[in-house]
């Protein structure tokens, strides 16, 4: 766990580690150079319980350092992430260990996690798809998995050597990324993580930089798949960011996506029904963000053709929202 002036949280993310059913553990927190009380407080867990590692920076080298610094220095059969901010469940680390020991050939597993605000008061609990093939599928467009939750195998991280900055803000995504092709990965279904939004989160505070990363990162993962270079155009108007206005060959290329990767990859019949689904949700939402584009149109009706439930359940919600949004005025 790394952590930065991080002592608002602190206390209970490390209480929530220490209080786990699973007790066979090392708690390695790599102290990225805090000027607030972080040091002091560390210093008391690591007096109390000799599981807690601590190492101290002198000054602030920036997360991807950070947690590089915890995994040179971790020994475990298994690394578990963890983030100040948010809460392990007590169950977390027995239930992600024993399914590893039980699939040995998942190399990261992840989790799904019930959102809280800055008082811990729940918000809403986050899903991704839990199977390799869909969660192999959503990296293409977006980040399937939830850094905080992630425990993996040691020797995925010594095989990827450990994470970059290439990728600024996203060097989880751009992590799974690299290893996709060599590791195989599963999301539990169940929640095991509390995960805290608030206004100093990284994704808050370095939102603009965050997306020119995820956006290069699925570009690489689409041309690679594809074998052909794309327009960052075309990227921004598959992940439906407000600009261009444009649809471009978004549409076209989101199907030769979902037909190349049926041709390399053996899909069940359970999943070809959920891809299906997924790109007749991306087709109906990028012909709403672009209706003034005159090929809106035929594109909501290829989202049909693929699925003809989805389009109606995510135009219904669109003019929900914009009802309730002319009421308010």
């Amino acid at each position: 766990m790394p952590v930065y002036n991080g002592e608002q949280f602190l206390c209970a993310a490390v209480d929530s580690i220490l209080g786990q059913t699973f007790q066979d553990f090392e708690f390695i927190i790599v102290d990225d150079g805090s000027t607030d009380n972080t040091p002091v407080i560390l210093e008391q867990y690591s007096n109390r319980d000799r599981r807690v590692i601590w190492q101290r920076k002198p000054k602030n080298e920036g997360l991807v350092a950070a947690l590089n610094s915890g995994l040179d220095h971790a020994r475990g059969e298994y690394i578990a992430r963890m983030d100040v901010d948010d809460i392990s469940l007590p169950e977390r680390l027995e239930t992600q260990v024993r399914y590893l020991e039980s699939n040995k050939e998942i190399g990261v597993v992840g989790s799904s996690a019930q959102v809280i605000d800055r008082w811990g008061r729940p918000l809403f609990v986050v899903k991704f798809p839990e199977t390799h093939s869909l969660i192999f599928w959503s990296l293409h467009f977006r980040c399937p998995i939830i850094h905080p939750t992630v425990m993996a195998r040691r020797d995925f991280y010594l095989k990827a050597g450990g994470y970059s900055h290439e990728w600024p803000h996203a060097e989880d995504y751009d992590l799974w990324a690299r290893m996709v092709y060599q590791s195989v990965f599963h999301n539990l279904g169940e929640v095991l993580l509390q995960l805290r939004k608030h206004d100093a989160n990284i994704t808050q505070t370095e939102a603009s930089a965050a997306l020119h990363s995820s956006l290069g990162i699925s570009r690489g993962l689409i041309e690679s798949l594809l074998g052909k270079s794309l327009s960052l155009e075309t990227i921004r108007a598959l992940h439906n960011v407000d600009e261009p206005r444009s649809l471009g060959n978004a549409p076209q290329v989101l199907i030769q996506i979902h037909e190349r990767f049926l041709k390399q990859y053996r899909i069940n019949a359970e999943t070809k029904v959920f891809l299906r689904k997924d790109v007749s949700d991306r087709l109906t939402r990028m012909a709403i963000r672009h209706f003034r584009d005159p090929r809106s149109l035929a594109v909501l009706i290829q989202a049909f053709r693929y699925h003809p439930i989805a389009p109606v359940i995510i135009l219904g919600r669109s003019v929900s929202h914009k009802i309730k949004s002319m009421l308010k005025r």
